[in-house]
């Protein structure tokens, strides 16, 4: 018979066997040899929000709510938040600030960032950002200066424009609308009593028929400007083909 010794995983502390030929076998598979390298060659990516917001990172944090997320990785133990968006420019302006030591990750026509700042996670994590928090994502408290920015980032991550047209005596009329979508009708309700309160921007909410989510969506020709000069007055970071689509 042959003989075996029990050893524990230097990654996850497993007890597990080997024998007299893998004596020197360290890990209890392969997954906690993967985990266990990568946190040696882990490297802290720059913060983001360690100082608090400005006018760029509530925008990153408008993205991170809409079209981001974060996650956990069982293997380097650590949490990670992840930006996607298809539009390489602004991913590339947003790695360069914030993880110019990584790879900006690419899938079919998609780019992303990822960032495992310490600061960064636990400070999403207290603004309300949670694992697949697609349908419980709450409004975050926001100071006023940077609440367009933060706007402007939800807008390029889960936002669309659109043009309405019709017709009277013969003649087009075309009307420009905007809508924001979430999974999440609560966060869409405290973002809509914001626009309306402080802003004087009409919104109504409707149901999407076709899936679990809502759409908040602003029609009124005037409160459609003030959406626009609202998300795009800092002149910041932005999706341009959203922002030139308004035509205002």
């Amino acid at each position: 018979m042959r003989k075996t010794f029990k050893k524990y995983c230097l990654n996850c502390n497993t007890e597990f066997e080997v024998t007299s030929k893998n004596k020197s076998k360290k890990f209890c598979c392969r997954s906690c040899a993967n985990g266990y390298n990568q946190r040696q060659r882990f490297t802290e990516d720059e913060s983001l929000y360690c100082d608090g917001l400005n006018s760029f990172n509530s925008y990153v944090l408008g993205l991170i709510v809409s079209d981001g997320c974060l996650s956990y990785c069982k293997h380097t133990r650590r949490y990670r938040i992840t930006i996607t968006l298809n539009d390489l420019e602004v991913i590339q302006a947003i790695h360069d600030i914030w993880t110019p030591k990584k790879s900006i990750y690419t899938y079919n026509k998609s780019n992303s960032v990822v960032s495992n700042n310490a600061c960064d996670i636990d400070f999403v994590q207290k603004m309300g950002i949670t694992e697949r928090k697609s349908a419980t994502i709450q409004m975050p408290s926001i100071p006023k200066q940077y609440f367009g920015a933060f706007l402007r980032g939800v807008f390029d991550g889960d936002g669309s424009v659109y043009v309405n047209k019709t017709t009277s005596n013969g003649k087009f009329y075309y009307y420009v609308n905007c809508s924001i979508v979430s999974g999440s009708l609560k966060f869409l309700e405290q973002l809509q009593a914001i626009l309306k309160n402080d802003y004087k921007i009409h919104s109504t909410i409707n149901k999407d028929v076709r899936c679990e989510c809502w759409s908040l969506r602003v029609r009124v020709k005037s409160s459609v400007k003030k959406m626009f000069d609202l998300m795009y007055q800092d002149g910041g970071l932005c999706l341009m083909r959203k922002k030139n689509k308004f035509n205002l």
